[in-house]
């Protein structure tokens, strides 16, 4: 009798589920079209959604996440050894799973990148406007900032700008990264915290 290991094979992301005005796109170069139940989308891929709009999308077992109002979400590379997305503005939460040990799960937005090893997430950025004083004049410029909650499991979060600093993210805790600045210490999530992000994780279709 022989025995074979199972062989792992590779699924698209595909949308679950729809609410409101919510579009995709398969590089910057092409137009928005409007996302459906039943998309795939691939490496590369965008996704928007507008005020009082949401989308669901399922990676693969395990893994599923939801883009919230008002956020620019990509795909940067979906493979059978590595899943790495792009939130450029909004909020994204999800669920993620690890399908074996050397598999690669990683989130960026524009003040940090996150490394996760299989947990419950939520990234909420905002952007907050940034004075330079000068000798005379003073000029103003736009910074984003990420929120990260981690329900459960441990996430190392990093600001590119300063790759020696790093941090763990670990049970039920939470950080603010600004683009400027390394990442400092978590701080415990609230109960509200807790409920708000436990809640929109159960919804996830």
């Amino acid at each position: 009798i022989l025995f074979r290991a199972p062989m792992l094979m590779h699924q698209n992301a595909k949308i679950t589920f729809v609410v409101g005005d919510v579009f995709f796109r398969r590089s910057a170069r092409d137009k928005w079209k409007q996302a459906v139940v039943g998309r795939h989308l691939l490496t590369g891929y965008e996704l928007k959604t507008g005020k009082n709009s949401m989308a669901d999308i399922k990676f693969h077992y395990g893994t599923a996440v939801r883009v919230a109002e008002r956020s620019v979400f990509s795909i940067k590379k979906s493979t059978i050894k590595k899943l790495m997305l792009n939130i450029k503005s909004g909020a994204v939460f999800g669920k993620f799973e690890k399908l074996f040990k050397n598999f690669s799960i990683g989130i960026q937005t524009p003040s940090l990148f996150s490394a996760i090893r299989g947990t419950e997430l939520g990234y909420i950025i905002k952007k907050q406007k940034n004075i330079i004083k000068e000798k005379k004049n003073k000029k103003s410029s736009s910074l984003f900032k990420t929120t990260v909650y981690a329900l459960s499991g441990i996430t190392e979060i990093q600001n590119p700008q300063f790759k020696n600093k790093k941090v763990l993210l670990s049970y039920q805790e939470k950080m603010t990264i600004t683009q400027n600045e390394p990442p400092k210490n978590p701080n415990p999530m609230t109960k509200k915290d807790v409920k708000k992000i436990r809640t929109i994780l159960n919804s996830i279709h």
